[in-house]
């Protein structure tokens, strides 16, 4: 899949919650796909820390589990 920088909304820590619960993905395997220690889900899940670089990530990983 190519994904071009900056033509995906970044999610909000709620819409990455909200996206990984209705996958039924808990936080150790959401960690495991994107490649990220669990910590780095849980702040990004909280909005504070995450970089832009991980919630893209974390976005397109779950657009595409959503499919």
């Amino acid at each position: 899949m190519r994904v071009e920088t900056g033509t995906l909304p970044l999610p909000s820590g709620d819409e990455v919650r909200e996206l990984r619960v209705a996958q039924g993905l808990g936080v150790s395997e959401l960690a495991r796909r994107v490649g990220v220690s669990r910590s780095s889900i849980w702040r990004a899940e909280a909005d504070r820390g995450a970089s832009a670089h991980l919630r893209r990530l974390l976005g397109i990983l779950l657009t595409e589990e959503r499919r």
